[in-house]
C-alpha cells in the first residue's frame, strides 16, 4: 500500500505527458499559420496574374472585332472563340505555371468616352478573371478532418483597351 501512494504522489514525467497531449494542437496552429500565409500568396500571385493578362489585352490588338462588340455590347472570349488568349497567357503562367487559358474569362465590353478627338468613340472594356483556381495544402493535409486543398476566391481585373 506505501508503494501505491508514493507512486501516486510521484510527478515524475508530467510534463512529458501534458507536453504530449498539448503537442498536436501547437503543430496544428503552426502549420494553420503558416498554410494560411502560403494561401494568401497564392491569392496575391493570382490577383497579380490576371493584371499581367489585362495589360497584355489592353497593349495588343483586340481578340474581338469591332462590329461583333458592337452589335453584341458585351462579348465574353473563351478559347473557342479567341484563338489569341494562349499568347496573352504566358506572362502569368510564370507566376502561376499550372494557369491553362480554359482557367481565364476575358470579357470585352463597350465603353463611350464621349468621341473626343477620335472618329470612333468607342474603347472596350476588358475584364480578366481566373476561375477554377485551387490552393492544395502541403502541411494541413495530414491532419484529420482537414480537407486536402481550397478553392481560391476568383481574381478579377479590368482595364480600358485601345481604341477601336
Amino acid at each position: 500500500m506505501y508503494k501505491f501512494r508514493k507512486f501516486l504522489r510521484n510527478t515524475r514525467g508530467a510534463a512529458a505527458v501534458e507536453f504530449a497531449f498539448i503537442m498536436p494542437l501547437l503543430l496544428l496552429i503552426s502549420f494553420a499559420t503558416i498554410e494560411f500565409i502560403a494561401v494568401t500568396f497564392e491569392y496575391h500571385k493570382a490577383n497579380e496574374a490576371t493584371r499581367v493578362i489585362a495589360r497584355n489585352l489592353s497593349l495588343a490588338a483586340p481578340l474581338v472585332s469591332e462590329a461583333t462588340l458592337i452589335a453584341a455590347n458585351t462579348y465574353t472570349c473563351t478559347t473557342a472563340t479567341c484563338s489569341g488568349i494562349s499568347g496573352m497567357i504566358t506572362d502569368a503562367q510564370a507566376l502561376l505555371p499550372y494557369l491553362t487559358a480554359s482557367d481565364v474569362e476575358i470579357s470585352y465590353e463597350i465603353t463611350d468616352l464621349g468621341n473626343i478627338g477620335y472618329s470612333v468613340g468607342y474603347k472596350p472594356m476588358i475584364v480578366v478573371k481566373l476561375t477554377d483556381l485551387t490552393y492544395n495544402f502541403v502541411m494541413l493535409g495530414a491532419f484529420p478532418g482537414v480537407p486536402d486543398s481550397i478553392a481560391l476566391t476568383p481574381a478579377e481585373t479590368s482595364i480600358l483597351g485601345k481604341w477601336y
